[in-house]
């Protein structure tokens, strides 16, 4: 299955990014020895004061101890970050993983590799003199060798089940770090000892619902106290296979509720339909002239009312008053093949909001989009085909890897096979020049590398239409020059249609033939710029040096013959020999207003300036 190799070529390439890093990894490893050594010494000493407990002797209690311990440490160094979910969340990143053609939990569970070779190396040694004790001195048989291999690769699999579903539901109803302090840590350290020693309760907890029992346990009552049957190893494993599937399904499938993100109420079951575990990419169908389409888009979130007084932050907790804020209202806009359309606004205005329901991101209160014909809610897997976004402060690049290896991840994702991905990245290299950083790790790499990378990455697929939310945020009038030239020639010689957002006007202006303007969720103007200029009416200025003094004096009107006054040129400043003024090109001509100012002596130069374009959209706003 594409998902379990996809996960699988995350965790090599994580391992060895992790392998940079080579002081941090020795130091690591080292104090988590101390730590996890003392840890089971402290354990040791207590149990050799008391002899036995409960019939359980030292060695006993240490291979129950080994195995478990075994088992969490591959699962963590496979990928238990269930509090991974916890900053994506913080900083606003949900978006970003949605829109990777993966699934959502796995994204995150493979996204952190932990080297946890110290703790391993640690267990490990404790299961191995155990094992020997108790093979030495005949409590357990030579197959109990095999046996633990088995439970051992088992355990790890009923961690893994648990860590997945401590992340779907933590996800979606409280703090993922809270939820897992009780299924992983609080259940391992019980789980350290036998369960015989805990009330009928806590042992059945321990078998069911957090059915960590079954790792050490359940098969230690067979191999090293010979009281139970054969049957706790097939049943361990089917513990292993239903904990599993039914992580799966409750992680990867099913909605788990609803949940708050902040102040901002968010239905589960509309983000979980953005997630599937099989991505089958469409790269069928007909190619049509309109690439995108809203109509009446509407976008609403329903937020907390803050109480004021005392004890406002308790009272704010329990309030059930709600404020609806309008975040998009009744927007039309339509973007058709090959154009370059800049998507304008002030801060709020809802460009963000807009732009993650055009990608499936989020699902419209009103209203309906399409994207070549698609909903990019109800057919997301065949939209994601379509479509490449780019944020510019969120890089869909891997941060410790080569940028090489962020794009073989990216073409595993889409499915694309080994010379389809060259055929595509020689394409690209045509335009972005990625071969002089090919093999940099992509923190290393200068805002205008990274975004060439981010650029590369949302063509990897080869889409239709790509969205770029401030690309050039941050970067120097150079590298903008740069990535405004790169833009410039993906859009005229692959025809690629593009929707810019962006707060540089001069990107909009150097780019875009049209711009679309919005405010407070609404649409203020759709058109080309030439029109936006027109309709403001800003005036052109005109500045003309004469040969000699002029009589000429601010706030003046100026005509023919020096007697019939023009109402449309204006003097707005005179510095010595120069002279500025302002008229209405829609009224007046420039070389009607040089014929008038000539009268007024010789002119020895001439500069004319068109009003700044961000003084125009200024105007809009």
């Amino acid at each position: 299955m594409n998902w379990l190799r996809i996960s699988w070529m995350l965790y090599r390439i994580n391992v060895r990014a992790r392998m940079q890093y080579r002081v941090s990894f020795l130091l690591t490893t080292l104090l988590a020895s101390v730590v996890t050594v003392a840890e089971f010494l402290g354990l040791a000493v207590v149990l050799h004061a008391f002899g036995a407990i409960r019939g359980w002797n030292i060695w006993e209690i240490g291979y129950l101890y080994g195995v478990l311990m075994t088992a969490k440490y591959l699962y963590r160094g496979v990928g238990s970050a269930v509090n991974n979910f916890e900053p994506y969340l913080v900083n606003g990143q949900l978006d970003q993983l949605l829109l990777r053609p993966m699934p959502l939990l796995l994204s995150v569970l493979t996204s952190r590799t932990r080297m946890v070779g110290g703790e391993l190396l640690q267990s490990l040694t404790v299961l191995g003199v155990c094992l020997g004790k108790l093979l030495g001195d005949g409590t357990a048989g030579w197959t109990a060798i095999p046996l633990t291999l088995l439970i051992v690769c088992t355990g790890t699999v009923i961690m893994f089940a648990v860590g997945l579903a401590t992340a779907a539901v933590g996800f979606w109803t409280t703090r993922t770090e809270d939820l897992s302090i009780l299924t992983d840590n609080a259940s391992t350290t019980a789980c350290q000892l036998p369960l015989s020693l805990f009330p009928d309760w806590l042992r059945t907890l321990l078998l069911t619902v957090v059915p960590f029992g079954f790792i050490n346990y359940v098969p230690a009552m067979f191999i090293v106290r010979s009281e139970w049957g054969w049957w706790t190893i097939p049943a361990t494993a089917a513990i292993a296979a239903l904990s599993l599937g039914a992580a799966l399904a409750l992680g990867l499938r099913s909605p788990c509720g609803a949940s708050g993100f902040g102040s901002i109420k968010v239905r589960a079951p509309d983000l979980f339909r953005c997630i599937t575990i099989f991505r089958q990419i469409d790269s069928g169908g007909m190619i049509m002239k309109t690439m995108l389409e809203a109509k009446g888009l509407g976008k609403t979130f329903t937020t907390t009312q803050p109480k004021e007084g005392r004890l406002k932050a308790v009272r704010t907790l329990f309030s059930r008053e709600r404020k609806i804020v309008t975040a998009v209202n009744a927007l039309d806009m339509r973007v058709s093949e090959g154009e370059f359309v800049g998507f304008i606004g002030p801060n709020g205005a809802g460009k963000s909001t807009t732009i993650k329901m055009l990608c499936g991101i989020l699902h419209p209160s009103a209203g309906e989009v399409r994207i070549v014909g698609l909903s990019p809610q109800r057919d997301r897997r065949r939209v994601a085909r379509r479509i490449g976004v780019v944020f510019g402060q969120r890089s869909q690049l891997w941060w410790d890897l080569p940028l090489k290896d962020s794009f073989d991840i990216l073409a595993a994702m889409f499915r694309l096979g080994a010379a389809e991905k060259e055929r595509q990245l020689a394409k690209l290299e045509e335009v972005l020049q990625l071969r002089d950083f090919w093999d940099t790790p992509v923190r290393r790499l200068s805002l205008g590398q990274r975004m060439r990378g981010d650029l590369a990455a949302a063509l990897l697929h080869d889409p239709e239409l790509l969205v770029l939310d401030e690309p050039t945020i941050g970067m120097d009038a150079a590298a903008k020059r740069q990535i405004r030239d790169h833009l410039r020639l993906l859009n005229e010689q692959f025809g690629k249609t593009v929707l810019l957002t962006t707060h540089d006007m001069d990107d909009i202006e150097t780019l875009c033939k049209r711009v679309i303007v919005i405010s407070r969720g609404e649409l203020l103007y759709d058109g080309g710029l030439d029109k936006l200029r027109e309709r403001i009416g800003l005036p052109t200025t005109v500045r003309v040096t004469f040969g000699q003094d002029t009589s000429l004096a601010p706030g003046m009107r100026i005509g023919g013959s020096r007697q019939a006054a023009s109402e449309e040129v204006r003097v707005v400043e005179i510095q010595g020999r120069e002279a500025e003024v302002s008229f209405n090109r829609e009224r007046i001509g420039v070389m009607e207003v040089l014929r008038l100012l000539s009268e007024w002596g010789d002119i020895a130069d001439v500069h004319v300036e068109e009003p700044a374009f961000e003084e125009i959209v200024s105007r809009v706003y």
